[in-house]
């Protein structure tokens, strides 16, 4: 496990990431603690920022809404999402704890290209767009990291594409789970890692995150589990041998921030 833990850190070395450093375009966008190292400004920003309570289901904004605010998670997942003219659900990101939400639409002030969702019970915090502009203004180096997220999130984006394009569905897949794995146990405390983590996912999420279909999800998921790799239930995935999905995330696209 201890091994796994060091692997699981360096993969994700996009949730410390700072101005000048190298971060990985698969996970940066999802994973990064925008306060990260900067407890007077996280204070500062909860005591302008108003704390809100989400249930699980429960929407934090729609597609097609005004970008009127900005969102700090500080507890729980979030995911970004966006329907089709059919129906169709995509998944764009799953977001957690630390995780900076909705930044991309209220910097360009247009309406919201996707809705979002709160995965499990969450507590974020909310800062209107133009008060938002105001705190990081008194924060350098929040004005810095503020354009670095929005690097990232193109970057994160262009190498999904790039993946939906190259990879089949399977490797899609194990890529979402070791990313998510390795996310999970970065918000653990050391020391304390379970043997076995549980990923909590509902299948549609997991299928929207890859484009691909619930009934293919539930192929794959039980063909992982014949093979010995996870074990799954409603809305859980644990991971039997965490290091076979996470070796799929070694090979990294490199960001150069300026």
């Amino acid at each position: 496990m201890a091994a796994i833990c060091a692997a699981a850190m360096q993969l994700m070395n996009g949730d410390r990431l700072t101005a000048g450093n190298p971060g990985t375009a698969e996970i940066v966008a999802v994973s990064w603690n925008f306060f990260d190292g900067l407890p007077e400004e996280k204070r500062a920003f909860f005591h302008t920022a108003r704390r809100k309570y989400f249930s699980r289901t429960e929407i934090l904004w729609l597609q097609g809404d005004a970008p009127i605010s900005v969102f700090y998670v500080q507890e729980g997942k979030v995911s970004i999402s966006q329907y089709s003219d059919l129906g169709k659900e995509v998944v764009f990101f799953i977001h957690n704890n630390g995780a900076l939400i909705g930044l991309p639409d209220a910097m360009a002030n247009k309406p919201r290209v996707a809705s979002a969702i709160s995965l499990t019970e969450s507590i974020v915090y909310e800062i209107g767009r133009k008060e938002f502009y105001a705190f990081i203004a008194k924060y350098p180096e929040l004005t810095e990291r503020t354009s670095i997220q929005l690097h990232g999130t193109i970057n994160f984006i262009l190498a999904q594409l790039l993946s939906a394009l190259s990879d089949s569905a399977e490797i899609r897949l194990k890529k979402l789970l070791g990313r998510l794995y390795a996310r999970e146990l970065l918000h653990m405390q050391p020391g304390r890692v379970p043997d076995l983590i549980s990923i909590d996912i509902p299948l549609n999420q997991l299928a929207g995150s890859i484009g691909i279909s619930r009934q293919m999800i539930s192929q794959l998921l039980s063909r992982m589990q014949k093979e010995g790799l996870l074990s799954k239930s409603i809305h859980k995935i644990s991971l039997l041998k965490p290091e076979h999905f996470l070796s799929y995330l070694e090979v990294t696209t490199t960001l150069t921030h300026h």
